[in-house]
């Protein structure tokens, strides 16, 4: 009894440890990304007359270097997170994670099954953006580049580079350093502070239903390739739905987008079908309930220091954009 009592308290002792180490990382990115944000609004001031911060910040958005910005706020402030947490994890980044540890004919059903998350995800984004729709608060519109140039940088960074850090981030270092703690516990809290970065309150419902699904897509097939290829595919629709604004009427965009959903939820459907007939242990999960009680778990996350500096300002950064 005594010996179980030692390993759990070592067991505790290591979460602390390892959240202290995630939060501590995570918390650095939103000050990068707004002194990147400042550097740029800073530097484009200067080659204007224009005087009003607010007209400034509507000028830039239409310029051709606001691609360029876009790039640099999501690349910078992501990069700086992984560099850190991989140094102070010890973990070296390889690209030996995207090779799956299923066959390939199990790899590709479980693809298939997370197609179901873009149109979960979208569904989970209506009711919450209609629940803040009862408060007056709407979504701000993202404005298409301007030029092929724009327009190439603008899907690099948003369907390309996004996808790669954030689940080199949430999936690869975070994930995979809290499974040890039980798979399902790893997921939840993974997909939370994966939420928590996007911060805004119209993006975390979005978030954190997609972070849930690629955690779980990432451990059954043991791989950050499927969850990568979805993540990818997901930001990819959301780009060309935006370029296709001035091109197609609102209505033929959301007859587009709509179907693009009823199709992969269709595929989806099958996809587990197949998945559960086979009934082979393939959505085998661990809940390593002996090392840490669930209470204490939750308990070591919300009393870190790092960690509720983190929430406090991302949450802060939410209630400053609405």
């Amino acid at each position: 009894m005594h010996s179980e009592q030692v390993y759990r308290a070592e067991a505790a002792s290591d979460l602390r440890e390892d959240v202290f180490k995630i939060a501590l990382s995570l918390c650095t990115y939103l000050p990068v990304s707004s002194v990147v944000a400042t550097i740029f609004l800073s530097a484009y001031s200067s080659t204007t007359s224009i005087t009003d911060p607010d007209l400034i910040a509507q000028s830039f958005s239409q310029s051709p270097y606001y691609s360029v910005y876009l790039l640099a706020v999501t690349v910078i402030p992501l990069c700086i997170c992984i560099l850190l947490l991989s140094k102070l994890t010890k973990r070296k980044l390889s690209i030996i994670s995207a090779k799956p540890t299923v066959n390939k004919n199990r790899f590709f059903k479980f693809l298939l099954l997370g197609l179901g998350a873009i149109p979960l995800c979208a569904a989970a984004n209506i009711v919450s953006n209609s629940i803040l729709a009862r408060f007056n608060l709407q979504p701000s519109a993202t404005a298409a580049p301007n030029g092929a140039l724009a327009t190439v940088i603008f899907v690099l960074s948003h369907a390309v580079l996004a996808p790669i850090l954030e689940e080199t981030l949430f999936r690869f270092l975070i994930l995979e350093r809290l499974r040890r703690y039980g798979d399902v516990f790893a997921v939840l809290v993974s997909a939370f502070l994966f939420m928590l970065l996007h911060s805004s309150f119209f993006s975390f419902a979005y978030a954190f239903v997609a972070g849930i699904i690629f955690g779980f897509l990432a451990v059954f097939t043991g791989s950050l390739l499927c969850p990568l290829i979805l993540h990818a595919l997901n930001n990819l629709i959301s780009v060309a739905m935006i370029l296709l604004e001035g091109r197609l009427t609102s209505e033929q965009i959301d007859l587009i987008y709509i179907g693009l959903l009823a199709v992969m939820a269709v595929i989806s459907v099958c996809a587990l079908l197949l998945l559960q007939k086979s009934n082979d242990g393939a959505f085998r999960l661990t809940f390593d309930g002996k090392l840490i009680f669930k209470g204490r778990k939750a308990a070591i996350i919300f009393t870190s220091l790092p960690m509720i500096f983190f929430i406090i300002m991302t949450v802060a950064f939410a209630v400053s954009a609405v």
